[in-house]
């Protein structure tokens, strides 16, 4: 019986590298859903109405949009995946920090938006690398 050839290891996809990438991955779940979800905290502790909250959260979805039609998957293809993980990363870390400093509607508005607009590029990431670990079987 011939003994089957195991293709090697992809390159720097070691298990604590797979362990790293989940969880910065759950890292960047919770930090894109942790504003929606702590809305009624912040919306009592800043005294804003129901439109104040509809108008952030029009500008986070334009911040959406813009990143999805704009800024997309492009950064991943042309600076390689991990470059661009990495800087999206730091950038949401950026965004995290600075989300205390925001007291008024329209400056968590733009820190919403900005954080929408900077993390779109870490979903392509996460695809190339999933798609890297499981190739198609020939």
């Amino acid at each position: 019986m011939a003994k089957q050839d195991k293709e090697p290891p992809l390159p720097g996809f070691t298990a604590p590298h797979r362990l790293l990438f989940v969880g910065t991955y759950l890292c960047y779940i919770a930090v894109n859903t942790a504003p929606n979800a702590l809305m009624p905290a912040t919306k009592a502790a800043l005294g804003l109405t129901s439109g104040d909250v509809a108008f952030i959260g029009s500008w986070q979805t334009i911040g959406l949009a813009f990143g999805k039609c704009v800024w997309g998957g492009w950064p991943a293809d042309l600076f390689g995946a991990r470059r661009t993980y990495m800087w999206t990363m730091l950038a949401l870390a950026g965004a995290v920090v600075l989300m205390p400093a925001m007291t008024t509607e329209i400056h968590l508005a733009v820190m919403l938006m900005a954080l929408e607009l900077v993390s779109t590029p870490a979903m392509p990431c996460h695809v190339r690398w999933i798609g890297a670990w499981m190739p198609p079987e020939a």
